[in-house]
């Protein structure tokens, strides 16, 4: 999930256009990585993305054209450091690992708590 977070973050840092041909890197991780952790975010609907494949290897590349709106709404409840890294807390305390859309939900309900205003 952080190296996910990171891609978001760069997608919208370079306004939408990512280029894994172009060296496009997260610190830590191989390109094809990259790539592919990119090809789950387009299936998943929270970006737009074209695909360099080989038979052998499946995705080797790929060129992100923008965030979608569930991209947005998912990087605008990841954004700030403190409610991803208490996210993270919780879920390694009490699950060990969650789904998208859990970990979605947890990111919302944490946010909405540092806000609470009452």
């Amino acid at each position: 999930m952080d190296l996910i977070r990171q891609i978001m973050l760069q997608v919208e840092q370079n306004n939408g256009e990512v280029k894994i041909a172009k060296k496009f890197r997260v610190e830590g991780y191989e390109e094809v990585i990259v790539a592919k952790h990119i090809e789950l975010l387009d299936e998943a609907g929270l970006l737009k993305a074209h695909f360099t494949r080989t038979d052998a290897d499946g995705v080797i590349g790929a060129y992100v054209e923008r965030l979608t709106w569930s991209g947005h709404e998912f990087l605008d409840a990841a954004r700030n450091e403190a409610v991803w890294k208490k996210t993270k807390a919780i879920v390694k305390q009490k699950a060990g690992t969650v789904s998208f859309e859990v970990l979605k939900t947890l990111l919302i309900e944490i946010s909405k708590s540092l806000l609470d205003l009452s």
